[in-house]
């Protein structure tokens, strides 16, 4: 059985598309855990009356206390032997479920397919798998670089797993929690498959980009960027990457320099641009010294991403972007 865990917090407008795909599986054998997280709008109204109809469904009402609390309270309260993730506000197509049922060939840890980004209904991106891996370090690199780590949707994961290695995602973190867990998880991973499709829909917010929904917190992020660099060299070295490790955490530095331009930008609060810019050498020091990146190879990778982050972004006006280019290609310039 496939435990379907959705935490859910004032998400009414989405809610009802995300129930009803989950509830419409060509794969039956599943049960949906919906964890209220102490939703103020109808939400967990909708919920109740979910549950009311179909037995498949639990409910559970908690205090507000974040996506981590929710999802480890799925965690907890789930009885499959598999774990399955899925957000309120995103959907999935009727063949989702099946599609890792037909890659699983019994032995597998770690199942794994593709997403979609939509805009309310408009396909604006997404990622995917195209062929299979000779190996788990191939899989792993591209995984990193294709962004399908990040999130703990669109993967199936053992229970049993979780449970004898006391697996959570960490409440502290309201930033990056979903990339640990994952890779916390894939430690443990003997086998693995793959599945072509991609049958789960990501809602991007109006402006296409949710990240501007978050602002951060700089001294949390670097704990984030520690612990998940850490989880990465361990995964490689134990697969003898060497330092391969630099490329797959280009990722890492791709969103930490977005991170900082909302933080920079952001109008509700007072930076010091002086504070960003340490906090920026500091981590371009960790590439260039702890692994051995060239300085040249360095500031043309960094200059390359910074300009593609910036120009696409689109909530900046050109004056700003210009003005954050600026910022940036001068510290990767010192």
């Amino acid at each position: 059985m496939i435990s379907i865990i959705i935490p859910v917090y004032n998400t009414e407008k989405y809610l009802h598309k995300c129930i009803d795909t989950v509830l419409s599986q060509s794969y039956k054998d599943i049960e949906v855990l919906l964890i209220n997280d102490g939703s103020t709008d109808n939400s967990g109204k909708i919920c109740d009356e979910y549950a009311n109809k179909d037995g498949r469904i639990k409910i559970f009402h908690k205090e507000n206390g974040g996506v981590s609390a929710a999802r480890n309270l799925g965690i907890k309260k789930a009885k499959g032997e598999w774990l399955c993730f899925i957000d309120a506000d995103d959907w999935i197509d009727a063949d989702y479920l099946q599609n890792f049922v037909i890659v699983f060939s019994g032995e597998e840890d770690f199942i794994i397919q593709g997403y979609i980004k939509n805009n309310d209904e408009k396909i604006v991106g997404g990622s995917g798998f195209f062929s299979n891996f000779e190996n788990f370090l191939d899989f792993f690199m591209y995984s990193e670089k294709n962004n399908l780590l990040n999130s703990p949707c669109f993967k199936l994961f053992r229970k049993d797993i979780v449970d004898r290695n006391n697996m959570k995602f960490d409440e502290k973190f309201s930033l990056g929690e979903d990339h640990i867990f994952t890779l916390e998880y894939i430690r443990f991973v003997s086998r693995f498959s793959v599945s072509f499709k991609r049958g789960y829909h990501y809602r991007m917010s109006n402006d296409g980009n949710s990240l501007t929904q978050k602002l951060i917190d700089i001294e949390k992020f670097k704990q984030y960027v520690l612990i998940n660099n850490s989880l990465r060299e361990e995964i490689l070295n134990l697969n003898k990457a060497g330092k391969d490790f630099f490329i797959c955490s280009y990722q890492e530095m791709n969103r930490w320099v977005i991170f900082t331009i909302h933080a920079l930008f952001d109008k509700g609060r007072q930076l010091y641009f002086t504070e960003e810019k340490a906090e920026f050498e500091s981590l371009l020091k960790l590439f260039r010294f702890k692994y051995g990146v060239s300085r040249i190879s360095l500031k043309v990778d960094i200059y390359n991403m910074l300009f593609i982050t910036i120009m696409r972004s689109g909530i900046l006006p050109i004056k700003m972007k210009m003005k954050c280019l600026k910022f940036f290609t001068s510290i990767v310039s010192d």
